[in-house]
Protein backbone atom coordinates (compact mmCIF):
# COMPACT_ATOMS: atom_id res chain seq x y z
CA UNK A 1 0.00 0.00 0.00
CA UNK A 2 2.94 2.31 0.65
CA UNK A 3 4.26 1.72 -2.85
CA UNK A 4 0.79 2.26 -4.34
CA UNK A 5 0.38 5.54 -2.44
CA UNK A 6 3.45 7.04 -4.11
CA UNK A 7 4.80 8.65 -0.93
CA UNK A 8 8.58 8.98 -0.84
CA UNK A 9 10.58 6.62 1.36
CA UNK A 10 14.21 6.53 2.43
CA UNK A 11 14.25 2.72 2.20
CA UNK A 12 16.12 1.84 -1.00
CA UNK A 13 15.22 -0.22 -2.78
CA UNK A 14 11.72 -0.23 -1.33
CA UNK A 15 10.11 -3.67 -1.40
CA UNK A 16 8.41 -5.94 1.16
CA UNK A 17 11.74 -7.48 2.22
CA UNK A 18 13.61 -4.21 2.80
CA UNK A 19 10.55 -2.75 4.51
CA UNK A 20 10.34 -5.68 6.95
CA UNK A 21 14.10 -5.43 7.58
CA UNK A 22 13.65 -1.76 8.46
CA UNK A 23 10.68 -2.59 10.73
CA UNK A 24 12.77 -5.25 12.48
CA UNK A 25 15.59 -2.78 13.08
CA UNK A 26 13.19 -0.15 14.43
CA UNK A 27 10.99 -2.30 16.71
CA UNK A 28 8.13 -2.32 14.22
CA UNK A 29 6.91 -5.65 15.60
CA UNK A 30 5.98 -6.55 19.17
CA UNK A 31 7.32 -9.62 21.04
CA UNK A 32 4.63 -11.78 19.38
CA UNK A 33 5.52 -10.59 15.87
CA UNK A 34 2.50 -8.30 15.50
CA UNK A 35 3.01 -5.26 13.31
CA UNK A 36 2.95 -1.98 15.21
CA UNK A 37 1.06 0.15 12.73
CA UNK A 38 2.06 3.48 14.24
CA UNK A 39 5.71 2.64 13.63
CA UNK A 40 5.15 2.60 9.87
CA UNK A 41 4.95 6.41 9.98
CA UNK A 42 8.37 6.53 11.65
CA UNK A 43 9.91 4.80 8.63
CA UNK A 44 7.70 6.39 5.97
CA UNK A 45 6.57 9.76 7.40
CA UNK A 46 4.23 10.51 4.48
CA UNK A 47 2.21 7.34 5.11
CA UNK A 48 0.08 7.65 8.24
CA UNK A 49 -1.77 4.96 10.11
CA UNK A 50 -5.19 6.47 10.74
CA UNK A 51 -6.96 3.74 12.67
CA UNK A 52 -9.16 0.73 12.37
CA UNK A 53 -12.83 -0.06 12.03
CA UNK A 54 -14.27 -3.16 13.69
CA UNK A 55 -16.61 -4.90 11.26
CA UNK A 56 -17.60 -7.75 13.53
CA UNK A 57 -21.33 -8.19 14.05
CA UNK A 58 -22.07 -5.98 11.05
CA UNK A 59 -24.09 -7.21 8.11
CA UNK A 60 -22.43 -7.86 4.76
CA UNK A 61 -24.04 -4.67 3.45
CA UNK A 62 -22.76 -2.62 6.41
CA UNK A 63 -19.24 -4.01 5.93
CA UNK A 64 -19.29 -3.26 2.21
CA UNK A 65 -20.63 0.24 2.81
CA UNK A 66 -17.87 1.11 5.30
CA UNK A 67 -15.09 -0.34 3.16
CA UNK A 68 -16.39 1.51 0.09
CA UNK A 69 -16.75 4.76 2.05
CA UNK A 70 -13.12 4.74 3.17
CA UNK A 71 -11.83 3.53 -0.18
CA UNK A 72 -13.75 6.31 -1.97
CA UNK A 73 -12.24 8.82 0.48
CA UNK A 74 -8.78 7.80 -0.75
CA UNK A 75 -7.63 5.69 2.18
CA UNK A 76 -5.35 2.73 1.55
CA UNK A 77 -7.07 -0.21 3.21
CA UNK A 78 -6.12 -3.61 4.48
CA UNK A 79 -8.80 -5.99 5.69
CA UNK A 80 -8.63 -9.10 7.79
CA UNK A 81 -10.19 -11.81 5.66
CA UNK A 82 -9.80 -15.01 7.65
CA UNK A 83 -10.87 -14.17 11.17
CA UNK A 84 -9.23 -12.95 14.34
CA UNK A 85 -8.42 -16.34 15.78
CA UNK A 86 -5.03 -16.87 17.39
CA UNK A 87 -2.45 -17.78 14.76
CA UNK A 88 -5.02 -17.80 11.98
CA UNK A 89 -5.12 -14.24 10.66
CA UNK A 90 -4.80 -13.21 7.05
CA UNK A 91 -4.83 -9.65 5.73
CA UNK A 92 -5.35 -8.40 2.19
CA UNK A 93 -5.03 -5.01 0.54
CA UNK A 94 -8.13 -3.46 -1.01
CA UNK A 95 -7.18 -2.32 -4.49
CA UNK A 96 -10.58 -1.56 -5.94
CA UNK A 97 -14.35 -1.77 -5.78
CA UNK A 98 -16.03 -3.39 -8.80
CA UNK A 99 -19.80 -3.23 -8.54
CA UNK A 100 -20.61 -5.14 -5.37
CA UNK A 101 -17.18 -6.81 -5.21
CA UNK A 102 -14.24 -5.69 -3.14
CA UNK A 103 -11.02 -6.38 -5.01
Amino acid sequence: MIEKSGVPTSIEPFNPGTFVESLNKNKGFDANGNLQYGDISKLVPGFKYVGKENLRKKTREEKFSLIKKYFDMGYFLTVEVKGATEGNQHWAAVIGINGSDIV
